[in-house]
């Protein structure tokens, strides 16, 4: 990814900047170039970017600072002072931490502050409480490596080891929890955190200052159409000072409800935009994002090129995201390279990230009372492989995995298991999963979600339950966005948001989803095109996939090859996803130990169906 890279500690000065700058070199992509920002005695600073990514650097009294993305509503020597003075209170011996968590908490927008005492040496990191511009550590003895790129960090010192449990949960889920990274000793740096080394002659030190509880205890005080409301104008607000004062204005337009609710918010803030789609096979996106760009009067783009994702697309989505996303989402990087080339790479990409999981209500739809109903929840409903094939793929007890994930569970703030899922959810699949595939978006341009908004998040997740059920809450806030656009079907039912037969059908799904082995069974007739279709034994993916396995490198020793032969050997009978996964998890360790893939020899095959 762009952006910044840092190598601080008693071996940096000069010898700190080479190491740094080589590993970056390996992690460029086409069109970007390093800039060394700050080089002193035990520290480099560094970054990766391309013409229009947003980075700014300040320097007062002393205090020296970085700033990669962009903090929203504020700018110019406003903005330089209060960075200035965050930069100044990230560096002080004792934490003021309730002003840190109250500035964390209000700042809107996706970055991460970098902050060095040229007078004592210390260095500190600040990211946003979303985390929505994920960084990754290692804490070496007082040695800290930190940056925007994994494969940096995990080949700065040789060739890594890798976490077998991270391995196990990203087989499962897609993504690792809990901090964890496919690399042993490498870390991501939680949400509203302050990462620091050397000061007050201490080694590194990670702190928590911004957490979120989903406990929901007592409501906010508005009635269902308050809530509805607020979240219209607080959408509204966020999309205008997201907005592009030229007019290099995108939005990722799919035919669901969340972006098309975006569009109109941007719109209604005088903002000029158009709109990009892609077509994917079996899906109605395209016909409805047609008719919500007519309604709007956005000029639209169809792309209808991406599909099928070939060799090439994901070894562009492994280079950019060093494996922390999946190769299903390989399509996207031909897309979003298309909206950069027509838009420019200044342009602000808009998406409706988010929506789905903060508007509506994602509590169980069973009854979730206990650890145990939680873990057969979160694997009923989550995992993509089963959890004994994954456990003997990763190496590790299937036992030790079930107790990883109630540990993690168990540091949420919330007291209730329900509660806990939804944290769980929340983190994992919007900020973890949907979160990184968001990021590589910036590989090409600067990416937003309105949804993401500091203030649209905490009160959207803070609306009572009861106010969201059966998608009331979501259907409102986008009749009062735009009654015109509430009235046009989505790609998902082909019905309207508020129709009866829609609202029938989403209790439907609610009274399956009570029971996951029942609703994956449904799904397969009602989902076609992911449940029906299959890789055969001559799809590029599986030829791959053996290939890795039978080298007897990184990949036989990392992951049990009896078990992958076994899985590829039955692809015709498994679902994509299954496949999709493990192949996602052996090219991110071949990528990760070598920087290089035997993707490359498949550049020209179709490799996602």
């Amino acid at each position: 990814m762009p952006g910044l890279s840092l190598q601080y500690g008693p071996s940096g000065g000069a010898d700190a900047e080479p190491g740094i700058l080589k590993a970056l070199d390996g992690a460029l992509c086409e069109g970007w170039r390093v800039e060394v920002l700050r080089r002193a005695p035990g520290l480099a600073v560094a970054c990766t970017r391309y013409d229009g990514y947003p980075v700014l650097c300040f320097e007062e009294g002393g205090i020296w600072g970085c700033l990669e993305g962009r903090l929203y509503g504020k700018a110019g020597p406003g903005l330089r002072a209060e960075l200035a003075a965050t930069a100044r209170a990230m560096l002080a011996p004792e934490v003021p931490a309730e002003a840190l968590h109250e500035w964390v908490a209000g700042a809107d927008g996706e970055f991460l502050l970098v902050a060095h005492d040229a007078g004592t040496g210390a260095v500190a990191i600040l990211n946003d409480s979303l985390g929505q511009l994920p960084l990754v550590y290692r804490d070496g003895g007082g040695r800290l490596v930190a940056s925007r790129h994994l494969g940096v960090v995990a080949r700065l010192d040789g060739a890594p080891r890798f976490d077998r449990m991270g391995l196990a949960q990203y087989l499962l889920f897609r993504y690792t929890l809990g901090g964890r990274t496919l690399v042993e000793g490498v870390r991501l740096l939680p949400p509203g955190s302050l990462l620091r080394a050397g000061v007050g002659g201490c080694g590194v030190e990670c702190r928590r200052l911004h957490v979120h509880d989903f406990s929901r205890a007592g409501g906010n005080g508005l009635d269902g159409e308050g809530n509805a409301r607020e979240v219209a104008r607080l959408l509204r607000a966020a999309s205008a000072r997201r907005a592009d004062p030229e007019g290099r204005n995108v939005v990722l337009l799919s035919g669901g409800l969340d972006s098309r609710m975006v569009s109109a918010a941007l719109l209604a803030s005088g903002a000029r935009a158009g709109a990009a789609t892609y077509e994917e096979p079996g899906k109605a996106d395209a016909r409805y994002a047609a008719r919500i760009a007519a309604a709007l009067g956005l000029e639209w783009r169809l792309f209808d090129d991406v599909y099928p994702a070939r060799g090439r697309d994901a070894l562009d989505l492994l280079r950019a995201k060093d494996g922390a996303v999946g190769v299903r989402a390989a399509f996207h990087m031909p897309f979003v390279r298309r909206v950069a080339e027509a838009w420019g790479p200044a342009a602000m990409a808009f998406t409706g990230e988010g929506g789905d999981k903060m508007l509506p209500d994602v509590r169980p739809a069973r009854r979730v009372a206990s650890a145990e109903e939680f873990l057969a929840h979160v694997f009923g409903r989550n995992a993509v492989l089963p959890l004994r094939e994954a456990a003997e793929l990763a190496g590790v007890a299937e036992g030790d995995i079930r107790d990883e994930v109630l540990r993690v569970a168990a540091a949420f703030p919330e007291a209730d298991w329900a509660a806990r899922y939804v944290h769980f959810l929340v983190h994992g699949r919007l900020l973890a999963w949907s979160g990184q595939l968001f990021d590589a978006y910036r590989a090409f341009l600067c990416a937003t979600s309105p949804f993401l908004a500091s203030d649209v998040f905490r009160h959207a997740m803070g609306v009572p339950w009861a106010h969201k059920a059966r998608e009331r809450l979501r259907c409102r806030v986008l009749e009062l966005v735009s009654p015109e656009l509430a009235g046009i079907p989505e790609a998902n039912y082909g019905l309207r948001p508020g129709a009866f037969l829609r609202g029938a059908a989403l209790r439907a799904t609610e009274a399956l989803r009570r029971h996951p082995w029942l609703w994956r069974r449904v799904r397969r007739v009602l989902m076609p095109r992911f449940h029906r279709r299959a890789y055969g034994p001559d799809a590029g993916l599986v030829r791959c996939l053996r290939d890795q396995a039978a080298s007897g490198g990184t990949v036989a020793a990392w992951l049990a090859s009896a078990a992958i032969e076994r899985i590829a050997a039955s692809a015709p009978a498994r679902h994509i996803w299954e496949l999709e996964s493990l192949f996602s998890v052996a090219s991110a360790v071949e990528w990760l130990a070598t920087g290089r893939s035997r993707l490359d020899a498949y550049r020209d095959d179709a490799i996602i169906i």
